[in-house]
């Protein structure tokens, strides 16, 4: 009776916390992906011969785009945990 009831709702919830931890793993990776995106593109624009940190280091525009950058991404990253730690509360 009584037992039954608490296993069964015990099953539920643990199989809706499943549920939830697939649903919001494709945005945990895409935020790691694109977390690291910008290291990718300096790292390409170097093998470019780019010189990108000379860009983005050596005035004061370049700073104030690398500066908005980190931000933007950082927010970005803070954004997505908030999502999934808001979706796995929610069960």
């Amino acid at each position: 009776g009584a037992t039954q009831a608490g296993s069964c709702k015990r099953r539920a919830r643990a199989d809706l916390r499943r549920a939830v931890s697939s649903a919001v793993a494709g945005a945990r990776s895409s935020a790691a992906l694109l977390a690291g995106l910008p290291l990718l593109g300096l790292l390409l624009g170097a093998a470019m011969g780019a010189h990108p940190l000379a860009v983005l280091t050596g005035s004061g525009a370049g700073r104030l785009v690398c500066c908005i950058g980190v931000l933007l991404d950082a927010a970005g990253v803070l954004w997505t945990q908030r999502l999934v730690a808001r979706a796995e509360w929610a069960c």
